[in-house]
């Protein structure tokens, strides 16, 4: 079993920016940071024995993924013998939310905008990341996974929101990247897309 998780709760305002600044650099990997540990207990509670389960990790490289890991190894959530494996195709997909919307607008509308923007440029293919540059890192990681599947019995991946999101879509519809504008049907732009530590089994 293949299971994808979302990393833990973190800290996105970097100190000395606002948030909407703080996010410019995040979504274009110029500012990484790590989980909040408080939250991230609050996120586990109740999934003690989850996690013992699986036998190998892949996690994103940034460090927020990475410290997600290191959160649930220092507090026991998985076996101690457990295979940890980096892979950067599991990296957020990367965006600038100055290009996506406004300072004031951001302050408006708030994470709503940024959504709504990121499918219109996604569509578009507008993004910093193009398509193909994200359809690329998909199907290795899909390939990457299928390999893993052979050995271990159950692989959790830690990543990240829009990542996880289109990769889930891409394989309920192989068409995601020739008729790109259904991306829609599967994002409600007026909902979070994803909470903190949800995990999607595929």
């Amino acid at each position: 079993m293949i299971t994808l998780m979302k990393i833990g709760p973190y800290n996105s305002i970097k100190k000395g920016l606002t948030k909407y600044e703080s996010l410019k650099l995040l979504t274009l990997n110029k500012f990484d940071t790590e989980i909040n540990q408080i939250q991230m207990m609050e996120c586990l509670k109740n999934k003690e024995t989850f996690f013992l389960k699986f036998d190998c990790i892949v996690v994103s490289k940034f460090n927020r993924a990475q410290s997600t890991v290191k959160c649930l190894l220092d507090n026991k959530f998985l076996k101690n013998n457990i295979t940890i494996k980096d892979s950067s195709d599991l990296n957020e997909i990367l965006f600038d939310v100055g290009s996506l919307c406004t300072k004031n607008e951001y302050n408006k509308f708030g994470s709503n905008i940024i959504r709504r923007r990121f499918l219109d440029y996604f569509v578009n293919d507008n993004l910093a990341e193009t398509q193909q540059q994200i359809r690329l890192r998909i199907e290795n990681i899909e390939r990457y996974l299928g390999f893993l599947d052979k050995k271990y019995k159950n692989i959790l991946c830690i990543s990240h929101t829009f990542f996880i999101k289109l990769f889930l879509i891409y394989r309920k519809n192989k068409g995601l990247f020739t008729e790109p504008h259904i991306i829609k049907k599967f994002i409600d732009t007026e909902e979070k897309i994803m909470q903190f530590c949800e995990t999607n089994n595929i």
